[in-house]
């Protein structure tokens, strides 16, 4: 039997940032979780704490 990628995989939500991908011909399952502005977040930290005083350079 040949499948396409369509109908050989299917995808399913099961929270707000985290889905799964099941493969029909094996059954194996894979969770996915969508990391959605981390980058930003880690940015805007780093940039607080760069432009932040340091007392060991007084």
């Amino acid at each position: 039997m040949d499948l396409s990628d369509k109908e050989r995989y299917s995808i399913s939500k099961v929270g707000k940032d985290t889905f799964v991908l099941t493969d029909a011909d094996t059954l194996q399952t894979w969770q996915i979780e969508i990391l959605r502005n981390s980058y930003k977040e880690t940015e805007a930290e780093t940039k607080s704490d760069t432009n932040s005083p340091s007392s060991e350079n007084k």
